[in-house]
């Protein structure tokens, strides 16, 4: 119980996820891993740890705002929960890195076993539970085709609306949302599983509903108490967004890539983990996180 389980999404930037894998790759870690079925650039074979275990874990296509997102959660959480149980669960994206080192996770995590660690924010959005979204694998591709299927999606949308439909009603749940990234313990990720079924009723037709399942279960459910709520509400999750910086220091942002000046606000403590690092800094900011956590290393 003592070991973590580190969940990773990937789909491409192998350069970034070897970083990642490389900062991983300790014996009190196992590592889980879906790489996105249209991915061509690379495969599990590509990946050679060290110390960590690794698991690659079934391959399907992930679509942005899609319940295949939900869907690849369930299965790596199903793949680790045969090999565990661990003391922390831990979502990661491809595009990510820890911005502490492993001796310093594992001993924060030690000192708040029981705790959940996962973004609740307020109640508002609810429109992507409440009416049903038929086409929500749809959401970025291009091309004509999916241009008629977002008309079509919108018009029933409206008709929904026009109607009073309410989809979530039937499941007398408070709704709740939040970042998409999470640490979780063994307990409520037995739970998560257990409420599989339940979850696909519910969030089936639901756009981004990664960003809802954890938070509205957890929410409704004994764990409620156990939750991190911290007045930050980027910090409560202790991952670091760009989302988070433009809205916590009025900065505006070109895109949701983290630059190299955003260093020292991601070294200030508050977090353990970041996002996104794809911009022209990406490589740069990481080399110079890794340098200063392992400073005492050296």
């Amino acid at each position: 119980m003592n070991k973590h389980a580190y969940l990773l999404m990937i789909h491409h930037r192998k350069d970034l996820i070897d970083l990642l894998l490389e900062e991983l790759d300790d014996v009190r870690n196992d590592i889980f891993v879906h790489i996105d079925k249209r991915c061509k650039a690379f495969s599990f074979e590509d990946f050679h740890l060290k110390h960590a275990g690794f698991y690659p874990v079934k391959q399907i296509e992930v679509n942005w705002g899609g319940y295949s997102q939900i869907k690849c959660e369930f299965l790596l959480m199903e793949k680790a929960k045969k090999h565990g149980p661990y003391a922390y669960y831990h979502l990661i994206q491809g595009s990510s890195f820890p911005l502490k080192n492993q001796d310093a996770l594992h001993q924060f995590y030690d000192e708040r076993q029981g705790t959940e660690f996962i973004t609740i924010d307020d109640p508002i959005l609810e429109e992507r539970v409440r009416q049903l979204f038929l086409f929500n694998e749809y959401g970025r591709r291009p091309g004509r085709i999916y241009k008629w299927q977002k008309y079509i999606s919108f018009g029933l949308l409206r008709l929904q609306q026009l109607f009073g439909y309410d989809h979530f009603k039937q499941f007398h749940m408070e709704y709740r949302k939040g970042f998409a990234l999470w640490s979780i313990t063994d307990d409520l990720l037995t739970y998560v599983l257990s409420k599989k079924s339940l979850i696909q009723k519910m969030l089936r037709f639901s756009t981004s509903g990664d960003e809802v399942m954890m938070q509205t279960l957890a929410y409704n459910s004994k764990f409620r108490d156990a939750i991190s709520f911290i007045d930050d509400y980027y910090a409560s999750s202790l991952w670091a967004s760009t989302w988070g910086l433009e809205e916590k220091y009025n900065k505006p942002r070109k895109n949701n890539n983290f630059e190299y000046e955003d260093l020292e606000y991601l070294m200030s403590g508050e977090f353990n983990f970041a996002r996104k690092f794809e911009g022209e800094d990406g490589i740069k900011l990481i080399e110079e996180i890794k340098k200063r956590i392992h400073e005492k290393d050296a």
